[in-house]
């Protein structure tokens, strides 16, 4: 049963992420392509508005200049003073001719006649009237030049949209009136090609000069759907983006519209095409996690129930893995602990005494059962949540297993036996998590010293098992230095310590060869040390009920 839900936990583990990727994903992509569109949306709008403007700007400077130096032109003068009206017509013809955006121009008297005028049909300024309102009325109240929405159809192919003049002064005395009327279709020829949806054209007070969508004017032929200080604006339903420039020295503004509603259908079939994907990449992660789930968990599981059996007393049982893989590894690790194990129990049945070596054997092959079962369970809950820790994990273990039935040497350096109690605190760690923290510390010069192998590995496992009982966290500190040409290990921890009975106790069992007390990882290692260098040399116990345990062990120093 436990198979069962472990293989559908991962499957459905595996799943998860994978839809929680693919949203991500889609999420960030519709981000992406609603902001990359709507820049590129603005940067069209803003780039058109650029491109009128800078039309506009060229001709109407040209223009003003010319307005600008009306007063002083010779022939202006000869117009004037002798009634010649050819120099003053040709400067006027060539210099329309010049333009990009021409103009149907008049020369008006003060008295309303107009004198010349490049206007085949009549001449609209032949009335006194003409100061009565209008761009005439504002020039005779002013020397500037003057800029006027004035719209005026001179035949039915063309049409006059802006006007610009100015009054025509000589020795201080008004001559008359200059007048250039903007044509329709220049100025339209002149913008063409945008990439925008609307564009328009507007006077200092929103009237109308120019514009190719008129149904955004109204009735008066006036803008009045755009709202200051905002960008956006929904005009029939449809979203636009619009961007204006100001040149109020001309009265003139310039705006822009581009459709947004695009962007929404954009980022819909976006959004389709992503789901669409999500579900085919889902059925197939389906698939592949049902394969990956069954094969991950039937190797662990088969190695839990090995273990199982071994804790029945069956040495010898064995365990075939062939995944290529951690696993594997373990596997073959294991079998090799046993057959070392059952070699050893064969051989002590047969001796049947202990002599020193074999004591040393036995004392350094007694490797927890349950460590190794809880470890493979701490490891299969591991991988449901952490791969990158249940991996770091079976290398720590793997290493455990290679290390502790390796019996080709019975002692080995410091700096190497530091190593495997280091991955073995590491596997205690990723069961206990940060209720467990601990620290190693030893002199440089000791790191080359022969040591007995596991010497404080039971030590340490003695601090965990016992140190949990009425304490929430442990600490475990581990120093090692040299003291009167001997080494000596403190195991220090913070656990519930041992009360002064107890302690005597303990202290009486570990002089024993054989015993069954709950010390048996402290008597493991002072057995060994006094079989190996004698009396004066083992291990001591140091507590304070409540308050934690200092395991001191000293040994002779061996380089």
């Amino acid at each position: 049963m436990k198979k069962h839900i472990y293989r559908d936990e991962l499957r459905h583990l595996l799943i998860t992420y994978t839809i929680v990727f693919i949203l991500v994903s889609i999420v960030l992509m519709i981000i992406f392509v609603g902001v990359y569109t709507n820049i590129i949306v603005r940067r069209q709008t803003v780039e058109s508005n650029d491109a009128i403007s800078e039309v506009l700007t060229y001709e109407m400077e040209a223009y003003v200049q010319f307005l600008e130096n009306v007063d002083a032109h010779s022939s202006v003068v000869q117009l004037f003073e002798d009634g010649r009206t050819e120099p003053i017509y040709e400067s006027l013809y060539d210099f329309n001719n010049s333009r990009e955006i021409q103009s149907v121009f008049y020369i008006v008297n003060p008295a309303g006649e107009t004198i010349i005028s490049n206007n085949n049909n009549n001449s609209p300024y032949n009335s006194i009237d003409i100061f009565l309102s209008g761009i005439f009325k504002e020039m005779s109240e002013t020397r500037d030049i003057v800029f006027d929405n004035n719209k005026v159809q001179i035949d039915l192919s063309k049409r006059t949209v802006y006007s610009l003049g100015k009054a025509i002064y000589i020795d201080d005395t008004l001559q008359g009136y200059l007048l250039f009327e903007l044509i329709e279709q220049d100025l339209l020829n002149n913008i063409e090609n945008l990439s925008v949806d609307i564009f328009t054209i507007t006077d200092q007070y929103y009237n109308s000069i120019l514009t190719n969508n008129a149904s955004i004017l109204d009735d008066i032929g006036k803008l009045t759907i755009v709202k200051k200080y905002e960008d956006k604006i929904t005009f029939k339903n449809t979203d636009y983006y619009f961007y204006e420039a100001q040149y109020l020295e001309y009265n003139i503004r310039v705006f822009t519209f581009s459709q947004l509603n695009f962007i929404n259908e954009l980022l819909v079939t976006t959004s389709l095409f992503m789901m669409l994907a999500m579900i085919i990449v889902v059925i197939i992660v389906v698939k592949i996690s049902d394969i990956l789930a069954q094969r991950k968990t039937k190797s662990i599981q088969e190695i839990i129930q090995f273990i199982d059996i071994v804790k029945e007393g069956n040495l010898d049982a064995r365990i075939e893995l062939k995944t290529n893989d951690e696993f594997e590894v373990i596997a073959n690790q294991l079998n090799r602990m046993l057959e070392r194990i059952g070699r050893q129990v064969k051989v002590n049945e047969e001796l049947g005494e202990r002599n020193k070596t074999a004591v040393i054997k036995q004392l350094e092959a007694q490797f927890n059962p349950h460590f190794i079962f809880n470890t493979l369970e701490t490891l299969k809950y591991l991988i449901q949540f952490d791969a990158g820790k249940s991996m770091e994990m079976i290398i720590h273990f793997a290493k455990i297993l290679r290390y502790s039935i390796d019996y080709e040497q019975d002692n080995i350096q410091l700096k190497d036996d530091l190593d495997y109690l280091r991955s073995y605190l590491q596997i205690q760690k990723y069961r206990y998590n940060k209720r467990l923290t601990y620290t190693i510390k030893y002199d440089d010069e000791l790191a080359q010293a022969i040591v007995p192998k596991l010497i404080l590995q039971p030590i340490v496992e003695n601090c965990i098992v016992h140190g949990y009982k009425n304490k929430e966290n442990l600490h475990i500190d581990i120093m090692i230095e040299e003291i009167d040409k001997a080494m000596v290990m403190y195991v220090k921890d913070n656990g519930d310590g041992i009360s002064e009975e107890s302690m005597q106790q303990i202290k009486a069992n570990i002089q024993q060869v054989n015993n069954h007390s709950s010390s048996i990882g402290v008597n493991n290692v002072h057995q060994r040390l006094q079989l190996l260098y004698g009396g004066n040399y083992g291990v001591d116990i140091k507590s304070v009920f409540g308050e934690g345990t200092i395991v001191v062990v000293r040994i002779p120093i061996e380089i």
